[in-house]
């Protein structure tokens, strides 16, 4: 008899317990996703990354100086709008015009730079997020570009290969490369340096028939 009361005294207070600690749990998970929902509907003010798409670039010229892949964006808005950003939901790019004919020019130390001020995309930025963010600040606030005219140039290609064949066998002509010349693209002075291109290294020995591979 008492072995019996004693378990059901136990269960009961078990059951209590649980109740108990199911309902606290309760409170506090609604409690904590009140307190986000509330922080989440506040405005924040944070930087975010923004990479730079180049484009429209003339075919005929080349830009010299390395390019910014990415500006830093102060913005201002709501932590939902922010969260969804940060989640990747959202993708932001600041697309920049590359030809010279559209863009103001300086002389920086005897060179001739053009560039475009980042300040000018804040607008364009906000309206990509349907005016969600508030862009405040662009860093750097000025991007530089540096042409010059493209150089083409037809180069030869020229095999590098040690060869040796067994006895009684060898070349009956000289190897042919397909393709047997390239282009060179770039700067001028790069260009006018370069007189062929030769191939990867390659080892080929005691060689008895044709012979066909990629180089």
């Amino acid at each position: 008899m008492s072995n019996t009361v004693a378990t059901s005294t136990r269960d009961y207070l078990l059951s209590k317990f649980n109740r108990k600690s199911v309902a606290f749990s309760l409170c506090l998970l609604l409690s904590g996703l009140f307190w986000l929902l509330t922080s989440l509907s506040e405005e924040y003010v944070s930087e975010i990354p923004i990479p730079v798409v180049y484009n429209q670039l003339p075919e005929d010229v080349l830009i010299a100086n390395e390019l910014i892949p990415t500006v830093t964006a102060e913005v201002q808005g709501l932590g939902f709008d922010l969260m969804w950003y940060w989640l990747r939901f959202e993708h932001l790019e600041m697309p920049v015009n590359t030809n010279p004919t559209e863009l103001p020019s300086l002389n920086k130390q005897g060179v001739s730079l053009h560039y475009m001020l980042t300040g000018d995309k804040g607008s364009q930025l906000a309206a990509m997020k349907d005016n969600q963010l508030t862009v405040l600040s662009i860093q750097p606030d000025t991007l530089f570009l540096k042409f010059i005219p493209k150089f083409i140039k037809q180069v030869p290609v020229r095999l590098s290969a040690d060869i040796s064949f067994q006895k009684q066998f060898g070349m009956v002509s000289d190897p042919l490369l397909i393709p047997d010349s390239v282009l060179v693209i770039g700067a001028k002075e790069d260009v006018d340096t370069i007189a062929f291109i030769t191939t990867e290294p390659q080892s080929w020995t005691d060689l008895n028939e044709s012979l066909t591979n990629e180089v």
